[in-house]
């Protein structure tokens, strides 16, 4: 089945609800399902073609997701990129990926050597009557989209997401959170992302409307819910926190949106109240991965009776954590996390060896340290290879940050290890304060809790580095500091 069959499908039963709402238009579920055909009736006659590959290099838009669903209808592959990437990075995705064009708004978003099409009027030209009747692509098995990972330990990682494993996780997660008939859902992040551009088309399947804003500011987010009646929101921490501080000390200020919901990064305690109490006490974290999908979630209930976790794992997800040769651990005991459920995947897009690295023996090894609680709370204390060696004593960036964030001054917290010049590693974490720094306060109570693997020093700054997904830079965070 073609992903846009859902969409046909809304334009036959529903056809005046609204399906995606910009700040000057609705555009409604029979419009937009004429928009797909003549987008793809359009980029068929530049010569785009069954299983070819297109960038899309557009800002998050309704043209975004009508290119996306055009090129599925044509049986071509999509692949969002974000429309900041540098030259050098855009080499490296037209050699790996031999792109058959890029979709953008104007030559800026070019890459050399690739055909550029312009998302401008002549993509939503008239369809001639015989190809009206023309039917989709099977879609099926045949890949929709290839999904970029975040970058965060290297070069991003490709996943293919087929027609039927993106409907498939879909009707998944309808049993536990149905986007359908009603949903108004604002993503304040990039559709470059899989999580939020993979959002968007599950409320598109079920029904629901996608409001889409060009900018992430407050004005934009109050916008969207006092005046389109938003009724659900998914952000990261990192961005939401932004909009703390603007906010007056009464709230909340939505009391009726059905779920804010975080991804990309822990949500610590003290923001997770601070939100309850000043935006909406409706709050869910999502944990997941451009591989798998959705993983864990866990509502407000869940996170004040597990702070440390990020989640519950899904009804179809099953995780172990594992020691250094493989073998399963306890519950709760800490360890390489491994997850298995239906529609995982078995390599990557461009995998030399299908069996090796992340993929093994069935299961998905995401390269994250954690455990996992016999109730099903699955807590991520760090990357593996984010581990900090201090001389035989293992520490996970998790559990500092998180006694760090227990302190009502800091706003947000990363360890890091640094080596120094004699070969020594020694731990520091990065704060950004939104009180009074006080080191040895904090270097205190650090030491208290953590004992052997508390940090040396603390580096005050005034914002984390983070990449496009929002995620620690912990790298540049090394790269910038110096020990004496």
């Amino acid at each position: 089945m073609n992903v846009c069959a859902a969409i046909a499908h809304n334009a036959r039963t529903q056809p005046h609800a609204p399906a995606v709402i910009e700040p000057d238009r609705a555009i409604s579920y029979a419009e937009l399902h004429e928009r797909v055909l003549r987008t793809a009736s359009a980029l068929a006659d530049r010569g785009i073609r069954s299983a070819d590959r297109v960038a899309i290099r557009l800002p998050n838009s309704a043209t975004h997701l009508i290119a996306q669903l055009a090129l599925a209808r044509i049986g071509a592959v999509s692949i969002p990129l974000h429309t900041a990437k540098p030259a050098d990075a855009l080499a490296a995705f037209k050699a790996r990926f031999a792109p058959a064009a890029v979709i953008g708004l104007s030559q800026a978003q070019a890459i050399d050597g690739v055909p550029l099409i312009l998302a401008d009027d002549d993509l939503l030209r008239p369809i001639p009557a015989d190809r009206r009747s023309r039917p989709a692509a099977a879609g099926g098995e045949a890949p929709f989209c290839i999904a970029l990972s975040s970058g965060t330990t290297g070069e991003p990682k490709a996943i293919v997401w087929s027609h039927d494993r993106l409907l498939g996780h879909w009707r998944l997660q309808q049993g536990v959170r149905a986007f359908g008939p009603g949903v108004r859902f604002l993503p304040f992040m990039g559709f470059d992302a899989f999580y939020p551009s993979a959002a968007c088309m599950f409320v598109l399947f079920g029904g629901g409307a996608v409001i889409v804003m060009p900018d992430v500011s407050l004005k934009r987010l109050e916008e969207a819910v006092d005046r389109f009646g938003a009724t659900h929101v998914l952000s990261s921490p990192a961005l939401i926190a932004r909009f703390l501080d603007t906010l007056g000390p009464e709230g909340p200020r939505f009391p009726g949106l059905v779920a804010l919901r975080l991804a990309g990064s822990l949500l610590p305690p003290q923001m997770l109240r601070a939100l309850m109490r000043r935006v909406t006490p409706n709050i869910v974290n999502d944990y997941g991965s451009t591989e798998a999908g959705l993983t864990a979630s866990g509502d407000r209930d869940t996170l004040l009776m597990h702070p440390a976790a990020v989640g519950r794992l899904m009804p179809w997800v099953e995780a172990q954590a594992v020691a250094d040769d493989g073998s399963p651990l306890p519950a709760g005991t800490s360890g390489v996390l491994a997850f298995r459920g239906a529609g995982y995947p078995s390599a990557y897009f461009d995998a030399p060896d299908p069996g090796a690295g992340e993929f093994r023996d069935g299961w998905f090894h995401p390269g994250d340290y954690g455990r996992v609680l016999p109730d099903g709370a699955l807590i991520i204390d760090g990357r593996v290879d984010e581990m900090i060696n201090l001389g035989g004593t293992k520490v996970a960036p998790g559990e500092v940050e998180r006694v760090l964030l227990q302190d009502p001054d800091v706003r947000e917290a990363a360890a890091y290890g640094l080596e120094t010049a004699s070969g020594q590693t020694v731990l520091l974490a990065a704060v950004v304060m939104k009180g009074a720094f006080d080191e040895k306060s904090l270097l205190a109570r650090c030491r208290t809790q953590l004992g052997q693997r508390a940090p040396m020093r603390l580096v005050q700054v005034d914002a984390l580095p983070r990449n496009d997904a929002g995620k620690v830079m912990r790298r540049v965070l090394a790269q910038n500091t110096r020990v004496g």
